[in-house]
């Protein structure tokens, strides 16, 4: 994670002080949010790094409501396991909380998990905490670990994610067993799943005393302000549809509520959080106008939020992997030799600074370096570099032979279709930048730009030589759907990569995984049937001062919320 401000705060802040004397599937791009784990995610996005017409407090700005609000969608659902609005798959986090929970840079972190144990990396030994509670004040068991995870095994949103799961039992009070169907030693990355009640199961003691479940008393104060109008920040109250979770916050009423009988609750924290529904083109006036005060989005999506105001911004890393594949059955690009040449003159870092406004890392390797299983070192000479691609043309035949300043594929002309979904505007840019860089080498590269339906109907029939895609991987990075899976569009050798994909995720311990990640990245590279681009990042906005220990994840935006620090007076 990194704390970033918005183009020339500095100087903004600069300002402040001295006018005062004042000491974070494959899809096509611009699809709809997806199910979990298939695709990019489109919700609002972009950022606007513009200087602020008017400082914060000045002309042009209304006070501060005094009160912290978030967007949400009421008519959309609240069930963690199936539900996919987009804002209220954002406050998921608050309201429910999983066995594991994925850090900044995808690192597992235990959250309702006492210990996961294995001797094999296929059956699991799963404890879970014992000084958990639901929001209706009874004690958090294994049954209802065993039933969220078997009914998100059986959802749209999470069978992709847990289809190596054979089966989850019940061996006790707060133990579980998880038997897989492979070896994974990296399974506690793909157990953030949120954690519910069985709505048919009551067996369980009540709540500890000195609960506080379902009083709303205190509820109109927040950390910092006891005093402010709440009118402009509520909404009518719909009736609440999600299931009981253990989060440290519960619904009520239009607003969310701190949970006192959560195991971190503490008289500082943010007491109330207000819910309030905001249309996303009218996202960046909300939050300008401090309305809304913490907003998450994708700053390489399609709806850029231009908000002229000085504003902090936290980035975090996302498994959502920006990729160039081949054909690897038919065209010129079933040649190996071919491809290895043709993946030197991707640019990388033009493309991912440039067109997703560094709002993504870098990656030479298929494997995020987030993860920092591999070097620098071990990536040399497999990033973009015409004199390597000089080099690697020539054995692959690709010259110019006629001089027309066009290169020959074996002394016959080439011509490359890179095909592309037009719906987002920066994907179709990164598309181009790297037709640009390969024409000026002399490669003959026409770009088609596509609906999706076309484009999907394009990659089915293996009608390209190269394609742009978007992938959201499982966080135990099983690359396997790439290579012999269902978006094996290219046509690799699904045999030559199946062992090494399995030898990465039952690797028992860092080194070992070290090991195979580099000997998997490796024959990835050489094989040349996909190029790395990047992976996305992705960013909550907050305003300046107001919020301190803000680390959003993948997992969860609001993580360690209840030890943030607010401070509402410097809204005003």
């Amino acid at each position: 994670m990194r704390l970033k401000y918005s183009k020339l705060a500095a100087l903004a802040l600069a300002l402040i002080l001295l006018l005062t004397g004042c000491e974070e599937m494959v899809l096509p791009f611009g699809q709809n949010r997806p199910t979990e784990d298939t695709g990019t995610d489109t919700g609002p996005g972009g950022r606007d790094t513009t200087a602020p017409e008017t400082l914060p407090g000045g002309d042009g700005y209304t006070k501060a409501d005094n009160v912290f609000s978030v967007n949400y969608n009421p008519q959309g659902s609240f069930d963690p396991l199936s539900g996919t609005d987009y804002y209220n798959e954002q406050l998921f986090g608050l309201l429910y909380e999983g066995l594991f929970s994925l850090s900044s840079t995808l690192t597992p972190e235990p959250v309702l998990c006492e210990s996961l144990e294995t001797q094999d990396g296929v059956t699991y030994t799963l404890t879970v905490r014992g000084d958990v509670y639901f929001h209706d004040g009874t004690r958090l068991t294994a049954h209802d670990v065993v039933y969220s995870l078997n009914t998100a095994r059986a959802s749209a949103k999470f069978s992709t994610r847990l289809e190596d799961i054979a089966s989850v039992s019940e061996t006790g009070e707060l133990t579980a067993q998880i038997k897989l169907k492979n070896a994974n030693y990296m399974l506690a990355s793909l157990l953030d799943v949120p954690v519910i009640k069985d709505p048919a199961f009551t067996a369980q003691p009540p709540a500890p005393a000195g609960d506080t479940t379902g009083d709303t008393s205190g509820a109109d104060d927040t950390t910092g302000d006891t005093t402010g109008d709440t009118s402009t920040a509520q909404t009518a109250a719909p009736t609440f549809s999600g299931p009981v979770g253990t989060g440290p916050y519960y619904y009520s009423g239009g607003k969310l509520a701190a949970f006192t009988g959560h195991r971190d609750y503490k008289a500082g924290s943010l007491q109330v959080i207000y819910l309030k529904e905001v249309a996303t083109g009218d996202m960046a006036d909300s939050f300008a106008d401090r309305s809304i005060d913490f907003v998450g989005y994708d700053p390489t999506g399609n709806d850029k939020l231009n908000i002229h105001m000085v504003h902090e911004t936290r980035y975090y890393d996302t498994t959502d992997m920006v990729y160039l594949g081949f054909n690897c059955k038919s065209g010129p690009t079933r040649d190996v030799y071919v491809r290895q040449a043709l993946m030197r003159l991707v640019n990388l870092d033009a493309i991912c600074s440039d067109v997703f406004e560094n709002a993504a890392r870098r990656s030479v390797f298929a494997i995020s370096p987030a993860l920092g299983l591999v070097s620098d070192r071990d990536e040399a000479g497999y990033g973009y570099s015409r004199q390597n691609f000089n080099r690697l043309a020539l054995g692959a035949g690709l010259e110019d032979r006629d001089g027309d300043g066009a290169i020959d594929y074996l002394g016959s002309p080439m011509t490359l279709r890179l095909v592309v979904n037009y719906e987002t505007s920066g994907k179709v840019e990164a598309a181009q930048r790297i037709v640009t860089d390969m024409r000026n080498m002399g490669i003959n590269v026409v770009l088609v730009s596509m609906t999706f339906d076309n484009y999907q109907r394009a990659l089915q029939r293996g009608e390209f030589e190269m394609y742009l895609a978007e992938v959201r991987l499982k966080a135990d990075f099983d690359l396997g759907v790439l290579f012999y899976g269902k978006y094996n569009y290219g046509g690799a050798d699904g045999s030559t990569y199946r062992p090494l994909v399995r030898e990465f995720l039952a690797a028992p311990d860092q080194e070992t995984r070290s090991a195979a990640a580099l000997a998997l990245d490796l024959h990835i590279a050489e094989d040349a049937c996909i190029v790395p681009i990047g992976y996305k990042q992705r960013s909550v906005l907050t305003h300046v001062g107001v919020v301190e220990g803000v680390d959003p994840s993948q997992s969860n935006l609001y993580r360690n919320v209840l030890g943030w620090k607010v401070n509402l007076e410097n809204q005003t």
